[in-house]
């Protein structure tokens, strides 16, 4: 019998069993990247309303898969999760050819117990006692025979139920077992997911205390400066006031007092119409101006909170690695074509790059002595960094050299937005124009070992981003190659990495980064404050290398171990 039609005789032993226990909710992205399901198949599943309507929609469609290697791979799946029993009690379940629908513990002989079968035995037993006869001894020893059939097969039936019962109690047992672990995780995450709420309260009400600050600051400081405005404006009226008041007295005296030539030659006349044009000065409005500028808490909390971030996987392929081969670098050409770097730990004549097109159909190979790193360009060539050879090369999609430039032990290298090339070495970062002329060097000194190579991508303002594994971070530099800020240091939370490898950026300057040791994507705003964490170990994030990002908005990142995956981020 073949090992396919053994897996779903299985199957459909266990189907209630299946259909019962099943959480399709924890495998179902594991099962979608070792194409066990299709993504129009994990569209499918998810639409079930209830988990045991999700979990016979996927039997059904592993049943109908000819591929014997699926069912392999869902096994292995729930081995590596809390559902281990569930694969066990696959693995125990023994193929007897009887593919009724029913599971072995259903499976037990019908046996005659009846009242009737009972009296015929003590009928034979008292017939025994009593004959010598030889024709009733024959028929003694045939009903006897029949008794032993009999009683064989009752004592087969109740051997074969104490072995299933025992395997019934071992199944509640384990199911117990897994309840209280799966019960303890959940506990220690709640317990974690509330003391990063409370953390967030913190910073929260942390930031809107600083911000009142600041705005009663602004005030007190407007304030003032429209006190001192409205001092000199009601200093320039007053003085008014008093010039109208002496015009108007002399102008009074002269007509209840004056002589006529005294009236014809008064200096009045002239000062009156100056008077009367003089403007009445507007009050100031800069403390209104400062109450609405900057909206209102509402909008600050929801700010502080952050948006929430959300990544869907919408492909996945694997590359097929040779031994000490590894994935390093992804790159994606405006056309969508996916470059991969890969890695030849022993022997740097073989590292290559291969050409995919968006659905994980490779396209072409080609390989690169020495290869460090690479980058897509506008027109649709690469620039390709050789170390060993001090060049950089300017290639087409088949490898074919267009034109090159030499730079010292060239790394990691990145285009930004005038098609200046940002290259790492081992303590500096250059940039070359288009022609391949130096321009500039930014000094960048590791503190530790500098063990491994830097990555390096460029922001929106063509800010340059350098990660550095040797020293788990990212510092970043202006376009002119003057520090910023650096973002990072060893550790597990928050704004925390362990050996960060490859770094992007998005449409709107924020940069994501691939934290190797961590299994998780940061998130961080353009000024290096933490967003969030795009992916993480529990999304079957496994030694994310490197990032790339499509003119779509798309996410594509290479996992060491050969999977490169594409996610919508939005």
């Amino acid at each position: 019998m073949s090992r396919l039609e053994t897996y779903r005789r299985k199957l459909r032993r266990n189907y209630k069993f299946l259909v019962t226990n099943l959480t399709m909710s924890h495998i179902l992205d594991e099962l979608f990247q070792e194409h066990v399901i299709e993504l129009d198949d994990k569209e499918r599943i998810e639409k079930g309303i209830t988990t045991g309507d999700q979990a016979r929609k996927f039997i059904d469609i592993l049943l109908r898969n000819p591929d014997p290697r699926a069912y392999e791979k869902f096994t292995n799946v729930l081995r590596d999760t809390p559902q281990d029993f569930i694969a066990k009690q696959l693995d125990d379940t023994e193929d007897d050819g009887d593919d009724d629908g029913t599971s072995a513990q259903e499976a037990l002989p019908e046996v005659d117990t009846s009242e009737q079968e009972r009296k015929n035995v003590i009928s034979v037993e008292n017939t025994m006692k009593r004959t010598n006869d030889p024709k009733k001894r024959k028929l003694y020893d045939e009903r006897s025979s029949d008794i032993e059939e009999v009683a064989y097969r009752t004592t087969e039936s109740l051997t074969q139920a104490i072995t299933n019962l025992d395997a019934k109690k071992s199944d509640f047992l384990i199911f117990i077992s897994r309840s209280e672990k799966s019960n303890a995780s959940a506990k220690r995450e709640a317990e974690e997911l509330k003391q990063f709420v409370k953390r967030r309260e913190e910073t929260v009400f942390a930031a809107i205390t600083h911000y009142t600050n600041t705005v009663i600051s602004d005030i007190d400081n407007t304030y003032q400066k429209n006190r001192e405005a409205f001092d000199c404006v009601k200093e320039e009226a007053l003085a008014t006031v008093a010039s109208i008041d002496s015009t108007r007295a002399d102008a009074k005296q002269l007509v209840t007092q004056g002589k006529e030539a005294d009236i014809i030659g008064n200096n009045c006349q002239k000062r009156i119409p100056e008077l009367l044009n003089t403007d009445v000065s507007q009050p100031p409005h800069a403390i209104k101006a400062v109450l609405t500028k900057d909206g209102c808490t509402e909008e600050l909390v929801k700010q502080m909170f952050g948006k929430l971030y959300k990544v869907k996987l919408i492909g996945v392929f694997r590359v097929k690695l040779m031994e000490n081969e590894l994935l390093f670098q992804v790159d994606v050409t405006s056309e969508g074509d996916i470059l991969i770097g890969i890695w030849n730990k022993s022997d740097p004549k073989k590292r290559r790059i291969d050409i995919y097109t968006s659905n994980g159909s490779r396209r072409s190979t080609f390989t690169v002595d020495g290869l460090t790193g690479f980058a897509t360009l506008k027109d649709g060539t690469i620039a390709v960094t050789q170390q060993v050879k001090n060049e950089v090369t300017i290639c087409t999609l088949d490898g074919s050299a267009v034109w090159s430039f030499n730079c010292s032990e060239p790394r990691r290298i990145a285009v930004n937005s005038k098609d200046d090339f940002i290259i790492t070495c081992r303590e500096v970062v250059f940039k070359y124009d288009r022609i391949g002329t130096l321009t500039q060097t930014t000094p960048d000194k590791t503190n530790g070992d500098n063990k491994y190579r830097k990555y390096v991508t460029t922001t929106n303002s063509d800010d340059i981003v350098v990660s550095d594994r040797n020293d788990h971070c990212i510092r970043v530099y202006s376009a002119d190659g003057l520090p910023k800020y650096t973002y990072g240091g060893k550790g597990v939370g928050e704004g925390e990495l362990n050996a960060p490898c490859g770094v992007s950026s998005t449409a709107d300057g924020d940069i994501i980064i691939a934290d190797l040791n961590n299994h998780r994507i940061h998130l961080v705003e353009s000024h290096g404050k933490f967003k969030c964490f795009l992916l993480t170990k529990d999304d079957c994030l496994r030694f994310p290398k490197d990032i790339a990002v499509t003119l779509e908005g798309n996410v594509i990142i290479c996992e060491e171990q050969g999977k490169v995956k594409t996610y919508k981020y939005y």
